[in-house]
């Protein structure tokens, strides 16, 4: 993430803007602390759509976790960092909170999503130490009642089951693999994306119009009067 880094550009006075604001992703912003923050919440906005994408593509191709909703998921991941882009853009606080709050549930979901998945691979070792398909009981004393777990396993699932208990490590890293970038993004979303909304909530304005805007057209048109 270098443009979390890079140097702030002024905007360009010439067209009218302040000289205090600055130009982020094409965005003229007030004043170079509020632009810190703007770039923050728009770069990870851009992060969060890539990562979305790719570990939902990747989650379908190998754990068949998403199948045929992968699209409908893309979609409504992508709504939440298109709320930080344009909140940040149209200068609108709802959205900026949107995108703020919608950081935390994600962070929660992803510490969720591994716990689930370490949660069902310890809960299949003991179905298959215990249980067969179609509801058979493999071994006595067991936890689990065979007859109502199993009973509407064909063979085809227990042998699907079978295979996730024998590569649970790789599992588990994977999930991990696909959840801990998300994490990432998503905490640092509500932090920065709560910053710049208790800014916005205190009157801050993030994209500045500029001071001369519509001066220009006239004096051309006294200049061409002249000639």
């Amino acid at each position: 993430m270098d443009s979390f880094n890079a140097p702030l550009q002024p905007a360009n006075v010439e067209q009218g803007y302040p000289s205090n604001s600055i130009l982020v992703y094409g965005l003229n912003v007030g004043g170079p602390e509020i632009a810190m923050l703007v770039r923050k919440v728009i770069s990870l906005s851009i992060a969060t759509a890539v990562v979305v994408v790719i570990t939902t593509i990747l989650g379908d191709v190998f754990f068949h976790y998403v199948s045929s909703g992968t699209f409908f998921s893309i979609v409504i991941g992508l709504l939440v960092p298109a709320c930080g882009y344009y909140g940040a853009k149209n200068n609108d606080r709802s959205l900026i909170g949107m995108f703020c709050a919608c950081g935390l549930c994600g962070a929660i979901w992803a510490i969720f999503q591994i716990m689930s998945g370490v949660g069902l691979v310890g809960f299949l070792k003991v179905v298959i130490e215990y249980c067969g398909p179609h509801g058979e009981t493999k071994k006595s004393g067991g936890p689990l009642e065979c007859e109502e777990v199993t009973k509407d396993w064909d063979e085809a699932q227990y042998d699907d089951a079978k295979h996730l208990v024998d590569i649970a490590g790789w599992f588990i890293a994977g999930i991990i693999c696909l959840a801990l970038p998300a994490f990432i993004l998503k905490c640092a979303s509500f932090v920065y994306g709560f910053k710049l909304f208790n800014r916005m909530q205190n009157g801050a304005v993030i994209v500045v119009p500029p001071t001369n805007h519509g001066q220009t057209f006239p004096v051309a048109v006294q200049q061409q009067h002249q000639l």
